[in-house]
């Protein structure tokens, strides 16, 4: 989540990110892909709860082709809202599956 000047700077943002995840699963050995997504709003003052939920519906809509997580402008807080639409998330624990705050070392 992050207060792009146009969506033509998320969109570059969004493959530029992207790619990177991409490159680092391969070299990780895992099997997912490179998926990121990016939610053109200020964090800081344009964060809602329904927006949130939108953004759930939206996971749900891939089917499992995309997994979110907290990242830059979200926390486990948004995810764990977000989940309440979607099963595709990590970071958070919903249905005793993952957990964790993914940026905190003491939880690695």
């Amino acid at each position: 989540m992050y207060p792009y000047l146009t969506k033509a700077d998320a969109l570059t943002d969004v493959l530029r990110l992207s790619r990177g995840m991409t490159y680092k699963s391969a070299l990780a050995g895992l099997p997912l892909g490179g998926g990121k997504a990016v939610i053109i709003a200020d964090p800081h003052r344009e964060k809602s709860g329904e927006m949130l939920l939108a953004m759930g519906d939206f996971v749900e809509s891939l089917q499992g082709k995309y997994i979110t997580a907290e990242d830059s402008g979200t926390g486990v807080k948004d995810i764990a809202v977000i989940g309440e639409r979607t099963r595709h998330v990590s970071g958070v624990k919903i249905d005793s599956k993952f957990g964790g705050e993914p940026a905190c070392r003491k939880n690695r």
